[in-house]
């Protein structure tokens, strides 16, 4: 069975279970990445694999843990980092924090490829849907996805590099960018 065939008979079923647990689009699209990034990492496996179905709802359902678990750390994170602001911080200050954290970011995203700042670009600037892009640059919605995910992931290693924060508790601080 080709790998094509099994991603498009699994797919839908893995984004709804995603969908349902985590109640986020994005991350959804991250898991159906990963889960399928796992089949194929470990495609010498599936001749022992005696009920692929529930394998494959296994990796599905490690893959969702693991990104609550990471959610979880990132709410801990911005929690103890709320708790120890001052309640009210200097406005100069605060203005200073917007700018490197826009700086921060904007050098993130210099660090994408050109389809990645694209892609980027018409999803968070412009809020077009992934069909949409796809549509507009002629490519598959999957390759929009594909360069969706590898942005963000490119672009939370940056700013945890300059910060040590993750990139939710930086963007609250007032980026004044929405998608994330």
């Amino acid at each position: 069975m080709s790998f094509r065939v099994v991603y498009d008979h699994y797919r839908k079923r893995i984004y709804a279970f995603a969908l349902h647990i985590t109640e986020s689009e994005a991350l959804a699209d991250e898991i159906i990445q990963e889960v399928f990034l796992k089949v194929w990492i470990h495609r010498s496996k599936l001749p022992a694999v005696t009920y692929f179905s529930t394998w494959l709802h296994t990796i599905a359902r490690n893959c969702i843990f693991d990104a609550l678990k990471r959610m979880a750390r990132e709410a801990a994170v911005r929690s103890k980092f709320v708790a120890g602001a001052p309640a009210a911080i200097n406005s100069v200050e605060d203005r200073i924090l917007t700018k490197e954290n826009e700086q921060i970011l904007q050098e993130a995203i210099s660090k994408l490829s050109a389809q990645q700042q694209l892609i980027y670009h018409l999803s968070r600037h412009q809020g077009l849907k992934h069909d949409e892009i796809a549509t507009r640059l002629n490519i598959s919605p999957n390759t929009v996805k594909v360069h969706m995910v590898n942005a963000l992931k490119t672009i939370r290693a940056h700013v945890r590099e300059h910060t040590g924060l993750e990139l939710a508790i930086v963007l609250s601080w007032g980026f004044g960018l929405s998608g994330f």
